[in-house]
């Protein structure tokens, strides 16, 4: 199916005509963030935000367009608003789980091919755009398997995550025992 019937799009909004320059921007810092912390199933994006705002909020979809990766808005990035390099998507129907979307952008191979493909021949920034995103090819299998791979992802994601803070930590903690 392709990904235009399964999710609203909306880019974000160029830099240079923020007129406020102390908002606060989402990064790919942000995103891969996201991608560490713990997502509940009933984490969808709120029906009362705006389509028009560029601010995302819980539940979100964020892609980055450079990185070719998605992630799910947590409460600690809500509110950030989005710039040029991301696309918003918000689920349509109920038709596909957010958690396993994410999964399916970032792991499976018959998407990154589709992914590389798009961006074969490209001397501009390997930039995808919102005409070449709606027609990305999604697999979707029935809901229970979706929520078992999404959530597979999702506490894989989670686990490398806390690997990464337990040696930093561990580091620091033997670094002020010298």
């Amino acid at each position: 199916m392709q990904l235009d019937d399964l999710v609203t799009m909306k880019t974000g909004v160029n830099q240079l005509r923020l007129k406020d320059s102390s908002v606060d921007l989402y990064g790919y810092q942000d995103l891969v963030a996201d991608l560490g912390r713990s997502v509940a199933q009933s984490e969808t994006a709120e029906a009362a935000a705006s389509e028009k705002s560029y601010q995302v909020v819980v539940g979100d979809i964020v892609f980055s367009t450079l990185q070719n990766t998605a992630s799910i808005v947590t409460a600690e990035t809500a509110g950030k608003v989005l710039t040029q390099n991301f696309v918003r998507w918000r689920i349509k129907h109920h038709q596909i789980d957010p958690r396993y979307l994410c999964y399916c952008v970032n792991q499976t191979d018959a998407v990154k091919r589709q992914l590389a493909r798009f961006l074969e021949g490209s001397h501009v920034a390997n930039k995808l755009s919102l005409k070449t995103l709606r027609t990305l090819e999604i697999p979707v299998p029935p809901r229970e398997e979706q929520d078992l791979w999404g959530r597979l992802y999702f506490n894989l994601q989670r686990q490398a995550t806390l690997q990464e803070r337990l040696v930093a930590l561990q580091t620091q903690l033997l670094r002020g025992l010298e």
